[in-house]
């Protein structure tokens, strides 16, 4: 059987460029055309093509040597059928953002790109939806809301990068959980290819619909390993008519905790982030962006909080509720509210300044799980005495969604050497797992990285329903194979 040339390049940390010589792998011709016939010339692209692309976080993820694009559902459905007959195995590639090797892809096996599916299809303001491609960015879909008068609930980070058709299969959290929920509570509908190349589409978009199965779960937080979402229904809110932000600093955490369920109590449904920083990550993040201007808030107490109020009630002003609100907290040790929306994209720019520590260090391992607000404290000093005794050369720095008990951790080695990730995991792990309410993934989800971990988080029957589930929707295991549990 005919056969072409891929390369195959190791995994490394971080975007890097690919230059191991090619390894001989076959891959069937018949396929190869019958693909190209379906999503068009320039649209399968081969090795060098391939190679020379981003990477995103992971050089691995272009191992494949082999990408497709296609343009609609039904091509993915098309392209899907050939790879069943073939039993060529597929990986989805949305914006490449995700940090948990979830799109870690090998030799022999297929690329499924949805950078051709960005269409924004509609918005239908009377019932607050917006119909989408999968591919479509998420900050797009945001700016068309915005465009109509509304607002998306969803928002990370990586907005400008990041696919709405990722954020459906890794169930993305971000900044705005505590108000609007994860990314599961803004769908309404999605489109998908099965594993046979059967396409379920669930867009009626229905608020009540109690016939059975929510079947758009299946597909919402699992990482394409059920289906391939091609089109998804995203619920809108009323935008905000005001918002305000404030840069908080506390003397310990427990005061940031009370300061939250005062917050919680008083102005519930205007809260819309409360992030939490603490000094090692405030401090290095404003050291590198700022170059030597002073930050908002000088890096000399052990806790800062982001905290924003929205108000979607053209009576009531945000900023006037944040000073009735601050005024008479006592334990809030200095603070600073923004004046305009300039300096509040200043705080978050400070809270989403993660690439900082990145470029502090050699290796840097990125961690997201999460337990209860009230046990942050004592989790994070386990993390530190466990890091202080290993015998590297570690620093952590946390940061995290406070409000909905998420903590991110970056640990930065002085040390390169890979294998430090397993003894680092285990570090982060191990505590945190002597919590009942506890989870390895916040919101990052599983991929290669979490895979060995997940029991720590799943019950041995959840595991099992779980791998069934897999089973029956994709028997011959072709859907994104490299997500095992």
């Amino acid at each position: 059987m005919p056969t072409i040339a891929v390369r195959v390049a190791p995994y490394a940390a971080g975007p890097q460029p690919l230059t191991r010589e090619p390894m001989m792998i076959r891959v069937p011709n018949e396929a190869i055309t019958r693909l190209e016939n379906i999503v068009g010339h320039g649209h399968l692209l081969k090795e060098s093509d391939v190679f020379s692309r981003w990477p995103g976080y992971g050089a691995g993820n272009l191992d494949a040597g082999l990408l497709i694009r296609p343009s609609s559902t039904e091509q993915v459905a098309d392209c899907v059928c050939v790879c069943s007959d073939f039993a060529i195995p597929i990986v989805v590639h949305g914006g490449l953002t995700g940090l948990v090797r979830g799109c870690k892809s090998a030799p022999g096996q297929l690329i499924l790109s949805t950078e051709r599916l960005n269409q924004i299809h509609g918005i239908d303001v009377a019932r607050r939806l917006i119909d989408v491609g999968a591919g479509v960015k998420l900050q797009s879909v945001q700016t068309a809301a915005a465009g109509a008068g509304l607002h998306v609930g969803i928002d990370i980070g990586s907005r400008g990068s990041c696919t709405i058709g990722g954020n459906v299969a890794t169930n993305a959290g971000g900044s705005r959980v505590v108000r609007y929920g994860m990314t599961r509570s803004q769908i309404a509908g999605l489109e998908v290819v099965l594993a046979d190349g059967a396409v379920i589409s669930e867009t009626t978009g229905l608020i009540k619909n109690n016939t059975g199965f929510d079947l758009k779960q299946l597909f919402i937080g699992t990482e394409g390993i059920c289906g391939i979402v091609t089109r998804v229904l995203v619920r809108l809110d009323a935008a905000p008519t005001t918002s305000c932000a404030a840069l908080l600093a506390f003397d310990r955490y427990d005061d940031a905790l009370k300061f939250y369920e005062k917050a919680r109590a008083e102005l519930n449904n205007r809260i819309s982030a409360v992030e939490v920083m603490w000094r090692e990550y405030y401090s290095a993040v404003c050291q590198d962006m700022l170059a030597g201007k002073p930050p908002p808030l000088a890096a000399e107490w052990p806790i800062f909080v982001l905290f924003e109020l929205e108000s979607v009630d053209k009576s009531v002003h945000a900023d006037a509720a944040m000073q009735d609100f601050l005024g008479d907290i006592e334990y809030i040790s200095s603070g600073v509210i923004a004046k305009s929306g300039a300096e509040a994209a200043r705080f978050w720019e400070i809270r989403d300044g993660s690439d900082s520590i990145e470029r502090l260090y050699p290796a840097v391992y990125s961690f997201d799980v999460s337990l209860s607000p009230s046990d942050f404290t004592n989790y994070i000093e386990k993390v530190k005495a466990g890091l202080a005794s290993c015998g590297e050369t570690c620093s952590l720095y946390s940061f995290g969604h406070m409000a909905d008990g998420n903590i991110h951790f970056m640990v930065g080695c002085a040390n390169a050497d890979p294998s430090l990730h397993g003894l680092i995991s285990n570090l982060v792990y191990d505590p945190l797992s002597r919590y009942v309410s506890s989870s390895i993934s916040a919101e990052h989800c599983i991929g290669i990285e979490k895979a060995a971990h997940v029991s720590r988080s799943r019950p041995a029957q959840q595991l099992a329903l779980m791998r069934l589930l897999k089973r029956s929707l994709d028997p011959k295991g072709l859907l994104n194979p490299h997500i095992a549990f």
